[in-house]
């Protein structure tokens, strides 16, 4: 995920405005176009003397006067007059001497194949982040904007980041204000993990008071975010999941030289008092041992056409595509549960089946299991990042 030899410095996101805004014109802090435009016009009178230079550059610079007469206007009248191609121009030298050059590491072709390794959201939601979800605002909201990634959840122990970053795939794009806490950025990360009922399900498929999804009894999470473990405890339902794994470093004596490590609770840390590496690889953990890289991939000062109401962020802007799993015996409907220990019936262990498919092939007229062992666990989807 980091560019080798491409430094990216660590930056307190909160530091943005301060390094940024004073170089700013005053036109950009208007949300209406017409007092934008004024704030322009006073600022470009200010830096000329006389009022009738002021009056010509206004003329000169004006849209009417970028064409010049009998310019085409229109698109249509440009593509009747575009000139004939020089057939000696159509094969370029440069296309081909390029090849015989090493790529070195700080070449453009080197840098763009690393780029491609930080992963994009399939589906593109960022239509949302815009200036007309919010028409009841009034002035620009002096904040920043910090897009996060998250990834799919799997084995980081056995994924080397630096080489193999092309198999994460990004489940959410995730834009935050900087006046955002953590712990909401914790609770606008969906996983299918946390919605699976727990346990047993094949003697309560219809007992809602006993279907009780993981995340109401495992409530514990935690951020890494260079070397601190910002745990969840907002309640005493919450337990710091990074103690075990402090004590643990204490005992690692080749963790001397890449510490300190701390802890803090997220609740009290801000977006904007992170301070983070830009394309960096932390990590979100979660129902004890569900790991989920995150990464940093922008922050930017919040604009004129970005949506305008606090209230609405965070904002998923990105998703990747639903992967649904099919019913092993009906090939059609999408799976809902996993079965197993059910002898020979089924050809896999577990087995993914569709809820019409379970309750026809599995349980007889009455309702009951045909095959007393079956155990029976739910299955959730990435569905759940959609809702």
């Amino acid at each position: 995920m980091e560019i080798g030899n491409v430094e990216s410095p660590a930056l307190r996101i909160g530091d943005l405005p301060r390094l940024y805004e004073a170089t700013i014109p005053d036109e950009y802090f208007h949300l209406d176009e017409h007092c934008a435009s004024s704030s322009a016009s006073s600022a470009l009178a200010h830096l000329v003397s006389q009022a009738s230079t002021f009056k010509q550059l206004q003329q000169d610079c004006s849209l009417e006067s970028l064409f010049i007469e009998d310019d085409n206007t229109t698109l249509e009248a440009i593509l009747e007059n575009v000139p004939t191609r020089n057939v000696d121009l159509i094969k370029l030298r440069t296309l081909e001497v390029l090849k015989y050059y090493a790529p070195t590491v700080a070449s453009p072709i080197s840098l763009q194949s690393k780029l491609r390794r930080v992963t994009k959201p399939y589906v593109d939601l960022s239509y949302k982040n815009m200036v007309h979800e919010s028409p009841e605002a009034t002035e620009l909201l002096r904040d920043v904007f910090v897009t996060v990634h998250v990834h799919r959840p799997m084995s980081l122990s056995q994924l080397d980041l630096a080489t193999q970053s092309r198999y994460l795939v990004t489940t959410q794009q995730i834009v935050l204000l900087g006046s955002n806490k953590l712990t909401q950025l914790r609770d606008a990360i969906k996983c299918p993990q946390d919605k699976v009922w727990l346990g047993d399900c094949s003697e309560t498929l219809d007992d809602p008071n006993l279907h009780i999804p993981a995340e109401r009894l495992y409530k514990s999470s935690y951020f890494f975010i260079e070397n601190t473990f910002y745990d969840d405890l907002r309640s005493r339902e919450h337990h710091s999941l990074s103690q075990p794994i402090l004590e643990w470093i204490k005992t690692k004596s080749e963790f001397d030289s890449k510490g300190p490590f701390t802890s803090a609770p997220m609740n009290d840390v801000l977006i904007r008092d992170l301070v983070v590496h830009i394309g960096k690889p932390y990590h979100y953990v979660h129902q004890g041992n569900c790991e989920h890289v995150i990464v940093f991939t922008d922050i930017r000062l919040v604009d004129r056409d970005a949506c305008q109401s606090p209230e609405m962020f965070p904002m998923l802007t990105g998703r990747s595509y639903i992967r649904s799993i099919r019913c092993y015996v009906c090939k059609r409907l999408v799976c809902r549960w996993l079965v197993s220990k059910v002898g020979t019936l089924l050809p896999l262990e577990p087995c993914p089946l569709c809820d019409v498919c379970l309750r026809l092939l599995l349980y007889d007229c009455n309702g009951k299991k045909i095959y007393p062992d079956m155990v029976v666990h739910m299955f959730c989807g990435e569905e759940v990042v959609a809702v």
